[in-house]
């Protein structure tokens, strides 16, 4: 149990700020200024696509001199970043230099999971990830519906960067001392069909997470639309919706992970997406905040299956190579997909919210496809024990 809460704790503090910041801080900043869908999606755009680049290396950079370094350069990096959002006529670069630290935190941080637990276990693991993943989320959300009701911008900024730097400080306590057998041996070459496995499960994660993002990101702009609420109050109601989403979300983290390990990843992806695609096309149809939160709910229920089946088949495809590079251009998937969903700022505009989270609906519906049938080609291990390190 110490092993699973340190390999997962830290996504705490990484979600408070992944989430909370483009989905609640940013677009609060856009619509206090009088900005619309398309400069939410520009400048979500812009820091999110960056970050995910930036990923990339950091993850390679974290194989070689070790996951702490990185995580905490990582940390240093978003601390910046939310003090810089605190200056006038600074929000893309502060957005720009959060985002990034925060996935220089996760490019070191996520490695441990397949560094630290077998494959018998990766499922739990990556359930238990989820739970504290959304458990972030919901902290963020939370915490910054309240904040931001009342304007205390300087408070939601120094509230975040405690957020991540506390569990990511426990997480490192929990971990026993040493490096694991995978990161000690050579990383042998990925087979062709491995390969193809990896780049099957990002496709996934990309079509499936867009049309979550999609909704996330221009959510607190449809509340205020449909509820005729200003900046303040949409605020409040959209974080407090986004919070009781995420309850629901880590309800259900924990037992779609010990799913992924007793009936298969493939299965626990194909069913997880089919729900989340259902809500996500249904939420126009949504006209007060009860609405929003039934339809919301299958996204949440849907999220957390397909993200505990698609992460510990990115553990399995990943493990015993180079974890942390390999991982960082995965996560491509996530964070290119939490860019993308930038573009759907112009679409909205001119369309509508119906036509986009129709097409956001679809795409989610597209991966859960190609997840079932990515997780259905893989090999399954051969079980082995929690490994436990000097």
């Amino acid at each position: 149990m110490r092993l699973l809460a340190g390999v997962s704790v830290g996504w705490l503090g990484i979600s408070m700020l992944a989430d909370g910041v483009p989905s609640l801080l940013v677009p609060h900043r856009v619509a206090a200024t009088g900005g619309d869908a398309s400069t939410l999606g520009l400048v979500t755009l812009v820091a999110i696509g960056l970050a995910a680049v930036t990923q990339a290396f950091a993850g390679a950079w974290s194989d070689r001199i070790g996951r702490l370094p990185v995580v905490t350069a990582g940390a240093l990096l978003a601390v910046a970043g939310l003090g810089l959002l605190l200056l006038p006529d600074a929000l893309l670069p502060a957005a720009v230099l959060t985002l990034a630290g925060v996935s220089v935190v996760q490019a070191g941080y996520q490695p441990l999971l397949p560094d630290r637990l077998a494959w018998s276990s990766r499922g739990r693991g990556a359930g238990a990830k989820g739970l504290f993943d959304v458990g972030g989320a919901f902290l963020g959300f939370a915490l910054l519906a309240a904040i931001l009701a009342s304007g205390e911008a300087t408070t939601a900024t120094v509230v975040l960067g405690a957020g991540l730097v506390g569990p990511l400080l426990l997480a490192f306590a929990l971990l026993p001392t040493g490096r694991g057998p995978q990161q000690t041996a050579a990383p042998g070459p990925m087979h062709p069909g491995d390969r193809a496995l990896l780049t099957r499960l990002v496709l996934a994660r990309f079509l499936f997470l867009l049309g979550i993002y999609a909704v996330g990101r221009f959510l607190l702009l449809f509340t205020a639309q449909r509820l005729g609420l200003d900046a303040d109050a949409a605020a409040a109601q959209a974080g407090t919706a986004l919070a009781i989403l995420t309850l629901a979300t880590a309800a259900a983290a924990v037992p779609s992970g010990w799913l992924a390990d007793r009936i298969g990843r493939s299965a626990v992806m194909l069913a997880g997406g089919a729900i989340g695609a259902v809500g996500v096309a249904a939420l126009p149809l949504a006209g007060s905040l009860p609405a929003i939160l039934v339809f919301g709910s299958l996204m949440a229920v849907g999220s957390a299956a397909f993200g505990a089946g698609s992460w510990a088949a990115l553990a399995d495809a990943t493990a015993e190579r180079s974890t942390g590079r390999l991982l960082g251009i995965a996560n491509l998937g996530t964070a290119g997909a939490a860019a993308a969903a930038g573009l759907f700022g112009p679409l909205i505009d001119a369309a509508g919210f119906g036509p986009a989270f129709a097409l956001a609906g679809v795409l989610a519906a597209a991966g859960a496809l190609v997840g079932w049938r990515a997780g259905a080609s893989a090999p399954r291990p051969s079980l082995r024990p929690i490994e436990v390190f000097d």
